[in-house]
């Protein structure tokens, strides 16, 4: 399979992708070396009654001699992947249908080698998941003074989807399954999606390597649908990784059908809708539930709605506030938890 579509982008070989990583592997290597797992997905990790220690098993792959980002690169891949498989009926999840393969060539014989399916659904609990866990690993590769971190789990995320795309080949041609059980096995889309994915994160470090482009990575690895309006500023990216953190399980949110720049956030459960985001790249605006004398506000953000917010606001939303700058988004996040609470409490 020479080049597969996701979302409307397009990525290159893997060969390509490996050829500019071997040039830049001076970046690349690890500042220290120690224990690792190995196999350190979720099914291998065991948290206490007090959720107080995470102790592991099967630890037949460990290893004294290894990068500590491996393993925090299978558990992502596991998280991540797993959670967006088509299970069933279950919300939120890719379906079997919407992962389609085809050929290039008009020949019977041509190799399949293009494939498209769209972004993960959005799943702010797996979001969470990641950026609480790569806050402490920034935390830790600081205390190391292990500045090249970050593209590092890039790659370790990239070899584990590889490897779960090696492991699940057989030497047979094996059809698609839909199957309604949890266990994906032989599997040919799960082959195809994992190759996909691992691409995916190829080219972002690829292109973050590249001197000349020299991209910033995302803030994690598997961001899911409608994660930055096109275009999009660091502004606005900031903000929406706040409130990803700020909001947690405890919110969800959807892209607004046919408008791009707009984001909905509703509660969970419920599925009340508390928030707009209007990624305007100047300066995002929050529309909110509630009147601004609902607010705990000291300072002054919640706004009445402007005529011009007709456009782009919704039925209950009747509050406005603005990031003004990155000084602002402590209290913009705490505007946007008061609203969630909010509409918690009206329902």
């Amino acid at each position: 399979m020479d080049r597969l579509n996701r979302d409307r982008e397009r990525n290159q070989p893997l060969e390509q992708y490996l050829h500019a990583i071997r040039r830049a592997r001076a970046k690349l290597e690890p500042h220290t070396l120690g224990y690792l797992h190995g196999d350190c997905h979720s099914r291998n990790v065991m948290l206490t009654r007090d959720l107080g220690e995470a102790r592991f098993v099967d630890i037949e792959t460990l290893s004294t001699a290894q990068d500590y980002v491996v393993d925090y690169g299978l558990l992502l891949e596991d998280v991540a992947i797993y959670q967006s498989l088509p299970y069933a009926s279950e919300r939120g999840r890719v379906t079997w249908d919407e992962i389609n393969t085809g050929l290039t060539e008009s020949e019977a014989d041509a190799p399949e080698d293009w494939m498209t399916y769209p972004a993960f659904p959005r799943s702010e609990a797996v979001v969470g998941f990641q950026l609480e866990l790569l806050r402490h690993l920034k935390n830790f590769a600081e205390e190391l003074d292990d500045a090249s971190w970050q593209p590092r789990l890039w790659l370790a995320t990239a070899r584990g989807l590889l490897l779960l795309a090696s492991r699940q080949l057989s030497s047979q041609a094996v059809a698609p399954r839909r199957s309604h059980g949890p266990r994906f096995v032989n599997d040919a889309r799960l082959v195809q999606l994992a190759f996909g994915e691992a691409l995916r994160l190829l080219r972002e470090l690829a292109d973050h390597l590249d001197p000349d482009l020299a991209a910033p990575l995302p803030a994690v690895p598997f961001l899911g649908e409608q994660t930055t309006p096109p275009e999009a500023s660091q502004a606005v990216a900031s903000l929406m990784a706040a409130l990803a953190e700020e909001l947690g399980a405890e919110a969800e949110r959807r892209a607004v059908s046919g408008q791009p720049q707009l984001a909905d956030y509703v509660t969970r459960p419920g599925e009340k809708l508390f928030a707009r985001l209007y990624a305007l790249d100047s300066q995002p605006v929050v529309y909110l539930a509630g009147q601004p004398e609902d607010f705990v506000d000291p300072q002054h953000m919640a706004q009445r709605l402007e005529p011009a917010d007709t456009a782009v606001s919704a039925p209950g939303l009747g509050t406005r506030a603005c990031l003004d700058g990155p000084e602002a988004l402590p209290h913009l996040k705490d505007l946007v938890r008061q609203a969630r609470e909010l509409a918690g409490r009206m329902g």
